[in-house]
């Protein structure tokens, strides 16, 4: 494969027309059919749940848990607790501190 800039897209016929995302909303609005003056949104999707939509969640388990992505939307001071959260939903008593020490 190749790596092409804009330009050379053009260039080779890739592309129809250089422009940025204005541009392509433009142009899809005129194929649309869509007013020129008329305000358009954009939305996503599926929405993307944060992380405390996904915690608090029906589906949440530890299986959807990714330490990796999820621990980092989150403050340092609060990971120890929120990596023990998987574990309340075994119904087993658990021992949590409830305070956290956080030494720099």
């Amino acid at each position: 494969g190749r790596v092409w800039t804009g330009q050379q897209g053009y260039e080779n016929g890739l592309v129809d027309v250089l422009g940025d995302f204005d541009t392509a909303v433009d142009i899809a609005k005129q194929m649309a059919g869509i007013p020129e003056d008329e305000a358009v949104g954009l939305i996503l999707y599926p929405k993307l749940k944060s992380f405390l939509e996904r915690l608090f969640s029906d589906g949440f388990s530890a299986m959807t848990f990714d330490p990796l992505s999820d621990l980092k939307q989150i403050p340092m001071s609060f990971r120890s607790t929120v990596l023990a959260l998987p574990h309340f939903r075994s119904g087993e008593p658990l021992f949590l501190y409830t305070y956290n020490i956080n030494l720099e």
